[in-house]
């Protein structure tokens, strides 16, 4: 059977935005994500999302069954869980997630020629491999919480993605709404929804024991 593609890149970027709550206490939530590819076709997923604090779990129904992700920052593992057929694919967790996290931390860019602390120059006066742009431009009301709105540009290598993220303090920072544009002129929305907070309990990170794994290679 083959398996429906399970990676959306910018979604994995703009889902781990915030800080610890209480033990088991975090985030439940429906995900809505459209993708428009540069010829404008739209592709429209809406997932269930899970974070207790640290660990995040995705649930999608599709029409091979269930799909669930999992990134398990305990074990320091991706989890992608194909339920109807108990298996599961078992990665590493990579720092690309961590982008647009490190972005936020960072004091508001003034100059836009400025560059960040991680983009250093080498002796040799080679131009950066990334720098990173971000500036707040304003506050509004989403869902019940009040965000801060910050437009955010990462530049790696020459390639450029712009991201405009909507950050719901109450939330510890969580984002709940992001618009973005890739290098590759992609553009995804995602619109977190019926958001509210619940005690969660930790198995729900780990693919059930009596599944498979298998290797993604």
């Amino acid at each position: 059977m083959r398996f429906k593609g399970f990676v959306l890149p910018f979604f994995l970027l703009f889902s781990l935005f915030a800080m610890p709550f209480s033990a088991h206490a975090g985030i439940i939530s429906d995900v809505e994500t459209i993708t428009n590819d540069p010829a404008g076709k739209e592709i429209k997923t809406i997932r269930k999302y899970f974070y207790d604090g640290k660990n995040i779990r995705y649930e999608e129904e599709t029409k091979e069954g269930k799909v669930i992700e999992i990134l398990n920052y305990d074990t320091k593992k991706k989890y992608v869980v194909y339920d109807a057929l108990k298996v599961y694919i078992l990665q590493d967790l990579t720092k690309e997630e961590d982008m647009i996290k490190d972005a936020l931390k960072m004091e508001d860019t003034v100059d836009e020629n400025k560059k960040t602390k991680d983009a250093k120059k080498d002796q040799s006066g080679k131009k950066p491999v990334k720098t990173v742009e971000k500036k707040k431009i304003g506050e509004e009301d989403y869902e019940g919480y009040k965000c801060a709105i910050y437009e955010i540009k990462i530049t790696m290598v020459g390639r450029v993605t712009h991201s405009t993220v909507w950050v719901a303090k109450e939330l510890n920072d969580l984002i709940v709404k992001s618009e973005n544009i890739s290098y590759l002129g992609i553009k995804t929305s995602i619109a977190y929804k019926n958001i509210r907070k619940a005690d969660i309990e930790q198995p729900l990170f780990l693919p059930p024991k009596d599944y498979k794994s298998m290797s993604p290679y």
